[in-house]
């Protein structure tokens, strides 16, 4: 997917012509079958952090380095692009329907703070298509 694409389907659910559910149905099938996206190292790394068989720093550590040599390969502008879509991307895994802006914790974010964040992407994505 393009970052105009990208930039499309935000837009769609800023303007909310796309419920939470649809948008974060689309963009994480779009973000996750990217072809250039190595999905068996990092879902790997994620199930052995679910198992405890790694600890938070090691997750995060192997996890940066996984971005990183990713990230290298793919060029600047790509990572660009990563960068922004990719915080959105975690709010989206963390986003929790019955959360209330008042319950949310580290894990679990309420639509009103995932709506914010894709405002936050489109407005970046706009920038980044004009450069």
């Amino acid at each position: 997917m393009t970052a105009e694409e990208y930039y499309s389907l935000i837009t769609a659910y800023v303007e909310e012509r796309l419920s939470t559910d649809e948008f974060g149905r689309r963009f994480q099938a779009e973000f996750l079958n990217d072809p250039n996206f190595n999905r068996e190292e990092i879902t790997s790394l994620i199930h052995e952090y679910a198992e405890k068989e790694v600890s938070k720093q090691e997750f995060k550590r192997r996890s940066d380095a996984l971005d990183e040599s990713w990230l290298d390969e793919q060029g600047r502008s790509y990572k660009s692009l990563f960068e922004l879509l990719n915080r959105l991307f975690i709010d989206w895994e963390v986003y929790y329907p019955e959360c209330t802006p008042e319950q949310e914790t580290p894990f679990e974010i309420s639509e009103q703070t995932f709506r914010q964040t894709a405002i936050e992407t489109k407005s970046a994505l706009e920038q980044f298509l004009r450069a």
